[in-house]
């Protein structure tokens, strides 16, 4: 029986929160789990490299405030 090759793509935003779920032994596929929660209307709060995206715009937002 042969079986077929499937590419572990994470849904378009979802790569960070992907990255994050790897790290939980729990979840045995965060690929199809991160499909699953976006086909469900769920949002990623990861951002590409792995962090919050709320601790990202708050850091962005005091370095803006100190940049002026």
């Amino acid at each position: 029986m042969e079986r077929k090759r499937v590419n572990e793509v994470a849904p378009p935003g979802w790569e960070g929160t992907v990255k994050a779920m790897k790290k939980h032994k729990d979840i045995s596929n965060p690929w199809a789990l991160a499909w699953s929660m976006k086909n469900k209307g769920y949002k990623s709060h990861k951002t590409k490299d792995g962090h919050n995206k709320s601790e990202f715009n708050m850091n962005f937002a005091e370095w803006l405030k100190n940049f002026k």
